[in-house]
This record gives C-alpha cells, structure tokens and sequence, in this order.
C-alpha cells in the first residue's frame, strides 16, 4: 500500500529512540553528531506527527511519557527491520584496509592528542595511514571535508554549519600569564578589552624588533 503523505523517515525514529535513550537534547545531539537546534526541530516534528508532549523536562532531566515509552519500542524494531535490509557482505574491516585517512588539526593539539590517535590507530589498523594536515586561517574547511580532502576537521569554531556532522571532542580553557608585578595583575584589570589592546601593542613591538634586526644583520 502506497503512503503519499507518509510523515516518517528514519532520521526521525532515530532521534526518537535517542531521545528516550539519553533523555537530554545537548548529549542526543552529541551522540548523532548534529547540532542543538536540528534535535530540537526534530522532536517539535515528532510531536506534533503524534501530537502528543513525547517528553517533558523535569528539574534538570527530560522524562519520557508512556506514549514515547511505547513508540520506542515499535520503532527500535523497525529500525532493526531497515538495518538489516541495508547490511552489505563488503563491510570496513580496520585490520585489513590500506586506505590513508587525512586529518586537518590545529598544530597545538598535536603533543597532547595526536600521539594517542596514531598508537590507537596503529593498534586497529596496522596496514592504513594516517596523515595530519594543519589549519591556517584562510583554511575553507566546509569545502574540504565536502571534497573529502581532509576526511575530518579538528577546530573551534562557534556557529558551524548544520549539515556538518559534528561531535563535541574536548573542552579547553584559554588563560593569560602576566609577571607579578604588571598593572594587569589586579584582580578586574585584565578585561577583554585590555587584552585586544595589549595583544596590538605587542604585535607593533615584534614587528619593531624585526625590522630593527634587520637593518643590523
């Protein structure tokens, strides 16, 4: 039987499932690498398609209602169902493929994070490669990763583009070190924009510098 209005796609039964699952929109948009926004749109959709509240926030957690309770079980099923139809005999093995794998990263992940990644990628797959590839700040990364050149980009960047996949990898905090007796040293001096303005002035003095060293050499 044919269903011209048919409002489902798997996309939704998914975020549905993973909803109940994790029961917060932040950690289902973490755990499907989509943003905030695109979960919230999603459950608005589920809503109104079974036009009920599906789940309702209580202090800090979202609880599911008995319908959503019932409607996950039905679709896990389905799902499973759709699963299995698209399994295919020519599944990624990492112990035996030779494909090479390019990263685009800042240069200051590289000592902490990117020792990890290459053991644990050695260990899974010993017969492929990995390649670094750093970031500049003329690096167009949204026609990168749509050429799959690199196939995945490590940055920070506030406002991304939706469709991009996205999973939250690490959180780092940005800090200033001044000498103990500077003016900034005070406790409320050091704003941002006190920052901007030193951060000028000490680019004017490097390119001082250069330019007197140059004219001695």
């Amino acid at each position: 039987m044919n269903r011209t209005d048919d409002p489902f796609d798997t996309y939704l039964l998914r975020v549905l499932c993973t909803l109940i699952a994790e029961r917060s929109v932040s950690r289902t948009a973490i755990r499907m690498n989509q943003s905030q926004p695109a979960i919230s749109a999603a459950l608005k959709r589920l809503r109104a398609i079974f036009n009920d509240p599906l789940l309702t926030r209580e202090k800090n957690a979202m609880v599911p209602m008995q319908r959503a309770l019932q409607l996950t079980q039905s679709a896990q099923t389905a799902l499973s169902a759709l699963d299995n139809l698209l399994v295919s005999d020519d599944h990624f093995d990492p112990a035996t493929t030779e494909q090479t794998f390019t990263v685009g990263m800042p240069d200051y992940l590289a000592p902490p994070f990117f020792a990890h990644v290459v053991r644990e990628f050695r260990r899974a797959a010993p017969r492929a490669r990995i390649v670094a590839v750093p970031l500049s700040a003329s690096f167009n990364y949204e026609q990168a990763l749509s050429e799959d050149s690199p196939d995945i980009v490590i940055g920070n960047w506030p406002n991304p583009p939706e469709h991009l996949h996205l999973s939250v990898l690490l959180e780092d905090k940005v800090v200033c070190v001044v000498a103990q007796d500077s003016t900034y040293a005070t406790s409320g001096k050091f704003d941002a924009d006190a920052y901007l303005t030193r951060r000028i002035s000490c680019a004017r003095r490097i390119r001082a510098i250069s330019a007197t060293s140059s004219i001695r050499v």
